[in-house]
């Protein structure tokens, strides 16, 4: 489910899909070779060049609050997604009311993912446990262009005021004393290295 981009050209269109409106339009330059009088009358037209538009960006928002359509990319069952899902709201650290296929979404890999979930446990918590998953056991991929802490804070509310966690104070959290068990369980649902069996079993002892 992770994209891959492999030219630049890819690179250009997902920076411009990714920034306002206001933003996409890039400057066309046009190179025209200007003949002499004595060509003049066997051209039919001037021939011109077109020079392709440089990116304006590589995805990363321009300021807080801009939309990102991308999800979280997970190449493993969706069940597992399902079942981190239910784990989560077995430790009250998202909403109840959130929707199991919702959640999935967000790890599709896919466009235009406007979601959000509710996250009602620690920020600590929330930025340690994708710190696992993303960065130390590289279970979850991110957009080509857009970082850990961006992505974070456009798929995740913060409880309180359902406002977003900020991205400065995501990348400064520590470690959440206390939950290092529990987060180490919540990553192992989503590696493939467990079998089904295993994450149920885990999720058995967990209540």
């Amino acid at each position: 489910m992770s994209e891959r981009n492999s030219g630049t050209v890819p690179i250009v269109v997902y920076g411009m899909a990714n920034i306002g409106c206001d933003q996409r339009e890039s400057t066309f330059q046009t190179l025209v070779q200007v003949p002499t009088a004595a060509a003049t009358e066997n051209r039919a037209e001037k021939e011109a060049k077109k020079v392709k538009p440089k990116g304006t960006g590589t995805g990363r928002p321009k300021r807080a609050g801009t939309p990102i359509s991308k999800a979280f990319g997970y190449d493993g069952e969706a069940v597992r997604l399902s079942l981190l899902c239910q784990a989560l709201k077995a430790l009250e650290w998202i909403a109840q009311e959130t929707d199991t296929q919702l959640f999935v979404d967000l790890f599709s890999g896919g466009e235009a993912v406007r979601q959000r979930v509710i996250w009602t446990g620690g920020v600590n918590t929330l930025a340690e446990l994708f710190r696992r998953l993303v960065n130390e056991r590289r279970l979850v991929t991110l957009p080509t262009g857009l970082s850990l802490w961006v992505m974070v804070n456009a798929r995740f509310w913060e409880k309180e005021r359902r406002q977003e966690f900020g991205t400065d104070r995501l990348r400064n959290t520590h470690a959440p004393k206390g939950d290092e068990m529990t987060i180490a369980y919540l990553v192992n649902i989503l590696d493939v290295q467990f079998t089904m069996d295993e994450v149920r079993q885990m999720l058995e002892n967990q209540r």
